[in-house]
């Protein structure tokens, strides 16, 4: 089995940051959801996520036999971010340890697509 490691990109809201670099990545649902191009994580996610003001963007490491070309991405949505859809996303089923981050390239981002009535309904009790 090759070991050949790659960067990957993980993006999510600002909110999730400390206990990211405290736990490491979760997988969500049965999976981590990444990208191999950082400006296409950060633009999936800022459209998804429209309620979050600010996106944090985590490299990591990973042993490319370990991931999984994800199927979460369609083409149209592809083409309306202008990202490629090959390696669009990636999935992977295992926890991210902290000691796979690259810290100096994490970035933190304001997210274009933010909208205060989308916070406000996330939060309406």
């Amino acid at each position: 089995m090759s070991k050949k490691i790659k960067t990957y990109y993980h993006a999510t809201s600002i909110d999730n940051y400390i206990s990211i670099l405290t736990h490491g990545l979760l997988p969500k649902f049965g999976e981590i959801y990444c990208s191999d191009n950082e400006n296409t994580a950060l633009k999936w996610i800022c459209f998804t996520r429209m309620w979050a003001e600010k996106i944090v963007v985590i490299p990591f490491t990973q042993n490319v036999n370990k991931m999984q070309v994800g199927s979460d991405h369609s083409p149209i949505m592809a083409q309306i971010l202008g990202v490629k859809n090959e390696g669009a996303s990636f999935t992977c089923n295992e926890r991210i340890s902290p000691a796979q981050f690259v810290f100096d390239k994490i970035n933190i981002y304001k997210n274009p697509f933010f909208n205060e009535d989308s916070r406000k309904l996330l939060h309406k009790k």
